[in-house]
Parts: structure tokens; C-alpha cells; sequence
């Protein structure tokens, strides 16, 4: 009879134990995915607000067309990029509303870029237009900063 209350306590244990385990690589896989999708929000933002620099220096007529079609398609590229990373992110530990809004933004920051591509080649780039879109894509990458660090202080 000693053994049985001895069994019983170590088996307690052990399943005590694989519970705290189990916990603690949840609370890691969060971790991750929040980690995650923070670096994507904040990438995002770059390529928005870089997106956004070129359309205004382009106003100004202080860049080359060269280089603003270069700009436009390399953050064109980051945004889709970090769309597809977030796309296929599981959504660990309630991070899924925050994912969904992350990729909202993403995809909104596409859009600016792809109307500011077409306008650009379309030679309809004056006006207001393109100050518009810069504006913007300057929101969007406000936004995306701004969920950058909230998921961060999590």
C-alpha cells in the first residue's frame, strides 16, 4: 500500500509536469508568431513609407524616372513579400484579429503602389494624384509601425 500512494503522487507529478512543458512551448510558439508578425508589420512600413519618399521626391522633381520605377517595383516586391508571409502565419495565441489587420494594411500599401505604378507610367503623375497616394502610403506605414510595436510590448 505505501507503493500505491508513491505511484500515484510521481504520477501526478509527471503529468504536472508535462502540463507546465506543454504551457511553456505554447507560450514560445506565441512568442514566435507575435514575433513574427511584428518584424512583417514593420518591414511593411518601410517599403510603405519608402514607397512613399520616392512619390514625393518625384513630385519635386529630384529623382530620375529610372529610379522611381525602381523604388515603386522594389517596394512593390516587400509588400507582396511580407503579404504572403503574413497570409500563411498561423494565428497562435489570439494574434489572428492582429494578423488580419496587419494584412489589411499590407495589401492596402499594394494597392497605392501598384494605382502609383500605373499612374507614373501613364505619364499622370501630376495633380494630386500621387500626393494623394503618398499620403497615403504614409498612414499606412504609420499604422504598420504602430502595430509593429504594440505586438512587440506583448
Amino acid at each position: 500500500m505505501i507503493h500505491r500512494p508513491l505511484t500515484a503522487r510521481a504520477a501526478s507529478a509527471a503529468l504536472a509536469a508535462a502540463l507546465v512543458a506543454g504551457a511553456l512551448a505554447g507560450c514560445s510558439a506565441d512568442a514566435t508568431a507575435r514575433g513574427s508578425l511584428s518584424q512583417s508589420a514593420g518591414t511593411a512600413a518601410a517599403s510603405a513609407r519608402s514607397a512613399g519618399l520616392v512619390l514625393g521626391l518625384h513630385q519635386k522633381d529630384r529623382i530620375l524616372g529610372t529610379v522611381v520605377d525602381t523604388g515603386l517595383s522594389d517596394a512593390a516586391d516587400k509588400l507582396a513579400a511580407e503579404a504572403r508571409a503574413v497570409a500563411t502565419m498561423t494565428a497562435l495565441g489570439g494574434i489572428g484579429a492582429s494578423r488580419d489587420r496587419v494584412l489589411h494594411d499590407i495589401r492596402a500599401a499594394q494597392d497605392e503602389v501598384a494605382s502609383a505604378q500605373r499612374a507614373v507610367a501613364a505619364n499622370r503623375d501630376s495633380g494630386n494624384a500621387l500626393q494623394q497616394q503618398r499620403r497615403e502610403l504614409d498612414r499606412l506605414a504609420q499604422q504598420l509601425d504602430a502595430a509593429s510595436k504594440r505586438l512587440e510590448s506583448r
